[in-house]
């Protein structure tokens, strides 16, 4: 028997006749296979002798509801009516030019020019490079 009225097990274990197993600082053992519990903090062997660590306080953590997003998005009617204009602007930039092409085009395959050009030995590079000069270029 020890100074405290426990008795030491085959282990080296202090246990109280009257009770569970205790180690020597009287904290219970746990049963025989079972881990104990950890805490977020690690403590040291409770036999090297080293004081345990504070235990941290737990964290702080508020919830709640808000709408999406946060905060509130502003709608710009100026920037929204501008998207809108140049998204016309670029159609009717090209729209000219594109037309000017197609009649050129139409005009062409109705009196047979390009036949009549390589009959007279216009080669296809030269033509395709009037094309680009004269429609792409000015």
């Amino acid at each position: 028997p020890s100074p405290d009225g426990s008795t030491l097990n085959h282990g080296g274990q202090a246990v109280q006749p009257d009770g569970p197993p205790r180690r020597s600082d009287g904290s219970m053992l746990p049963p025989k296979g079972l881990m104990p519990p950890r805490s977020g903090v690690e403590a040291p062997h409770p036999g090297a002798g080293a004081k345990r660590a504070p235990s941290p306080s737990p964290a702080v953590v508020s919830l709640g509801v808000r709408p999406f997003p946060w905060p509130a998005v502003l709608e710009d009617f100026g920037a929204a009516s501008a998207a809108a204009f140049l998204n016309l602007l670029l159609v009717f930039a090209f729209l000219a030019p594109t037309r000017a092409a197609v009649v050129a085009v139409v005009t062409e395959r109705e009196l047979r020019l390009r036949e009549g050009m390589r009959l007279l030995g216009l080669s296809d590079a030269a033509y395709w490079a009037s094309w680009a000069v004269t429609h792409w270029g000015t």
